[in-house]
C-alpha cells in the first residue's frame, strides 16, 4: 500500500487556495438492499426532468473498493458561491419530486461537501476516462500549506519529464481545522494502470528532474510526507456508471 501511495503522490500537483476557480459539490449515496434499481430509475428521471438543461455536469462512479464500497459518489459542477445566490423557480417541485422518487431509495447520505477545483493542482485535464483512482487526504491540522507546496513541486516536475500521468485535485471547502485534499487519479488505460510495474514507484526521471530542481535534501524531506503531513486517507477505484451521468466529453 505505500508504494501505491508513493505512485499516488506522483501523480500530485501545484496548488495555491487563493486561485480556486470552479466548484464542484460531492456527495456519497449508498442505496437501500435491494432497491439499487429503484435508486438508479429515480435519478435518472429526476436528472432528466429539472436538470437536462442546466450548465453542470453530473458525473457517478460506483465505488468498486475501500470503505465506501456499494457506494454512488455524485460529482456535480461547475458552479461558483455567487451562483448559489440565484433563485430556483423550480426548487419547490425539484425538491418534492427528489423526497418522493430518489430520497427514499436511499439508506446512508454523506455529504454534501463544496470542493474547489485547482487547476494549478491538476495536470493533464484533457483525459476522460470510465475508471479512476480517488485519494482522499485528510491533514493534520496546520499542513496544508506545506502539503500543497509539495504538491506544487510534483506537478512542476511532471510538466517538465512529461509524466504519462492524469489526474484532477480538489482542495475541501469549509473543512474546519483538518482540511481535506482529494486526488482524483485518471486511468485512462483501465485498472491494469495499477498494475505491479506498470507505472515505477518512483520514476527515475522524475526522481532526478526533482533534486536537479529542487535539491537532494527537500526530495529526502518528500518522502516523510504522508507521515508528517497527513493524519489519514482513504483510497478507492470506481468506475463511471453511465447512465446515471452526464456523457464524457
Amino acid at each position: 500500500m505505500y508504494k501505491l501511495l508513493m505512485i499516488v503522490c506522483c501523480f500530485i500537483a501545484p496548488a495555491v487556495r487563493a486561485q480556486q476557480t470552479q466548484l464542484f459539490n460531492v456527495e456519497m449515496i449508498k442505496a437501500k438492499a435491494g432497491q439499487m434499481a429503484a435508486f438508479e430509475a429515480g435519478w435518472q428521471s429526476h436528472v432528466a426532468r429539472f436538470h437536462a438543461k442546466d450548465n453542470k455536469t453530473r458525473h457517478v462512479h460506483s465505488i468498486l473498493s475501500g470503505p465506501y464500497l456499494g457506494y454512488y459518489q455524485l460529482m456535480e459542477g461547475p458552479s461558483t458561491f455567487s451562483g448559489m445566490d440565484g433563485n430556483n423557480p423550480q426548487k419547490k417541485e425539484h425538491d418534492l419530486d427528489y423526497d418522493e422518487h430518489v430520497l427514499p431509495n436511499i439508506e446512508v447520505r454523506k455529504g454534501n461537501l463544496i470542493y474547489a477545483h485547482m487547476d494549478s493542482l491538476s495536470y493533464h485535464t484533457d483525459v476522460h476516462p470510465e475508471k479512476i483512482l480517488t485519494t482522499v487526504f485528510h491533514l493534520k491540522a496546520g499542513a496544508e500549506k506545506e502539503f500543497l507546496a509539495e504538491m506544487k513541486r510534483t506537478a512542476q516536475v511532471d510538466r517538465k519529464i512529461n509524466s504519462r500521468s492524469s489526474y484532477n485535485c480538489y482542495v475541501l471547502h469549509f473543512g474546519g481545522s483538518l482540511q481535506q485534499v482529494m486526488l482524483i487519479t485518471n486511468l485512462p488505460e483501465g485498472f491494469s494502470q495499477l498494475e505491479e510495474g506498470y507505472f515505477p514507484a518512483v520514476p527515475e526521471a522524475f526522481k532526478k528532474a526533482y533534486i536537479a530542481t529542487y535539491t537532494q535534501q527537500q526530495w529526502d524531506r518528500r518522502n516523510k510526507l504522508l507521515k508528517d503531513l497527513v493524519e489519514r486517507y482513504e483510497t478507492y477505484i470506481a468506475k463511471l456508471n453511465k447512465p446515471l451521468s452526464s456523457p464524457l466529453p
